[in-house]
């Protein structure tokens, strides 16, 4: 069995993304191939760009990852709650105002890589389709970076998300 799906949720930073920046919107992707009964192959990717919380003049950051894991599913009728475990490349940017301006450790390529643990609960609405929510905690390899005001960033902060999802 193989599903695509659509997720639609919040972001919520922990660590210096919590210290700078607001909860965000985050969307992504995820593709699922049941190959051993209960475990999954289970591909995806997601996005969430957030602002400053002092505006938007005074920075944003995006997160952005791509993850591959597992996901066990347990069936129940016409729900199936499920675990999932993926490793993540992440993707992190970060800009702030004039007053504070990366200077040192700011490549963006694969930021840094981190692991993700979730669950949720998906209810089957018809032989095609299903509807779900889920709970992620997403802990990323710390990443120091140098800003202009001699003090350090962690691009590497960790984050938690909660969303719906919709399966095909």
């Amino acid at each position: 069995e193989r599903r695509l799906g659509v997720d639609v949720g919040v972001m919520a930073p922990l660590g210096d993304f919590q210290k700078f920046f607001t909860n965000a919107p985050m969307i992504g992707l995820h593709f699922t191939w049941e190959a051993i009964a209960p475990f999954a192959l289970r591909v995806s990717t997601n996005r969430a760009s957030a602002y400053h919380k002092s505006g938007a003049a005074s920075g944003k950051l995006t997160v952005s990852s791509i993850n591959i894991g597992t996901q066990a599913s347990f069936p129940i009728n016409r729900f199936i709650p499920f675990l999932k475990f993926e490793g993540s490349f992440n993707f992190n940017d970060v800009s702030f105002d004039s007053t504070k301006v990366v200077t040192a450790g700011s490549d963006t390529f694969v930021t840094t890589v981190g692991l993700n643990v979730g669950l949720g609960m998906d209810f089957i609405v018809g032989r095609e389709m299903s509807f779900g929510f889920e709970g992620t905690y997403h802990y990323l390899v710390p990443k120091k970076i140098n800003l202009s005001d001699n003090s350090m960033f962690d691009l590497g902060s960790s984050y938690a998300s909660v969303g719906f999802r919709v399966n095909f």
